[in-house]
């Protein structure tokens, strides 16, 4: 009878061993970390929320207190009244989206005034105005328009006003003249009308 023939496994070498470990740790690390950000992240998140909603002014001491997952802080800001943190949980795939922004007071101790996710603009923030736009050097056209009718106008009204003032001078001169001429015909008429005696 024949022996059933044994079958021999290959064995791996070391570094194919090395490799694949290498591999399932780092993948392993990989998970973790993102789970560590989200669930630290998550948790910080709603501790806040929670204790905001529950107390009109929240110490910012009590505000990192809070804070979960080993965030890294970040001072964004700072001018006379408040002060800016940027808490963040490191990412490998979603960078910028674990981070929490807290503005704290500048008073003794201090307060947060207000927080807000993410990376971007500050949606609390007021909003300056923005810049009238400036005028042409000549100023607009409408108004300029009605300068030069306004202009017009009152050219023709004094034209109008000489006018008028000459017409009273020209009509009392030609009715000073005619009173003249009448003069001038009364002593003749009267002359020729007298008949003188006779002898």
């Amino acid at each position: 009878m024949n022996k059933p023939v044994e079958k021999t496994s290959k064995s791996r070498s070391p570094v194919e061993r090395a490799i694949v470990w290498g591999g399932i740790i780092v993948l392993i690390g990989i998970v973790g970390l993102e789970y560590r950000a989200q669930t630290g992240y998550s948790a910080s998140l709603d501790a806040i929320s929670n204790a905001s909603g529950n107390t009109e002014e929240l110490e910012f001491a009590a505000v990192e207190s809070l804070l979960s997952g080993g965030p890294s802080r970040t001072k964004k800001s700072e001018n006379r009244i408040e002060t800016h943190y940027v808490y963040s949980w490191f990412s490998l795939f979603r960078s910028g989206q674990y981070v929490i922004n807290v503005l704290a007071s500048k008073d003794e101790p201090s307060t947060m005034l207000r927080f807000y996710t993410g990376d971007g603009v500050d949606p609390m923030k007021p909003i300056p105005p923005a810049n009238p736009t400036a005028l042409p050097p000549g100023g607009l056209s409408l108004s300029a328009g009605g300068g030069g009718n306004r202009g017009n106008n009152a050219g023709s009204s004094n034209n109008d006003a000489e006018e008028s003032s000459n017409e009273p001078a020209s009509s009392g001169a030609s009715v000073e003249s005619e009173n003249q001429e009448q003069e001038k015909l009364l002593p003749e008429t009267s002359s020729e009308g007298t008949t003188e005696p006779q002898e």
